[in-house]
């Protein structure tokens, strides 16, 4: 079975400009925080995460958030930290190439 790519786009790598504000927005603002932290190999849990993400108006802050300040672990924007360690990596290479 084919992964569905994260339809979220990555526009920035810091942290967004008024702190953490955009959480009170957030679909997952009233989930156990648990739920985003699944055991290592438990595809279904994972899933179960990324689903809470899906349609939350602010899963792009919650990712940009997450890679700008490098989150190794859990479900930050719909991503695990093995999407987002390769989604950090492509965008510094994108940079230096710009730069």
């Amino acid at each position: 079975m084919r992964r569905r790519a994260t339809p979220f786009i990555l526009t920035s790598i810091q942290p967004p400009a008024g702190g953490a504000s955009w959480r009170d927005q957030a679909a997952c603002r009233t989930t156990d925080p648990g739920i985003f932290f699944p055991d290592p190999g438990d595809v279904v849990g994972v899933g179960r995460a990324k689903q809470e993400c899906e349609g939350c108006p602010v899963a792009s802050e919650c990712l940009s958030y997450a890679v700008g300040t490098n989150q190794t672990e859990g479900i930050w924007g719909g991503t695990t930290p093995g999407e987002r360690r390769r989604l950090r990596q492509r965008w510094l290479k994108d940079l230096r190439e710009a730069g």
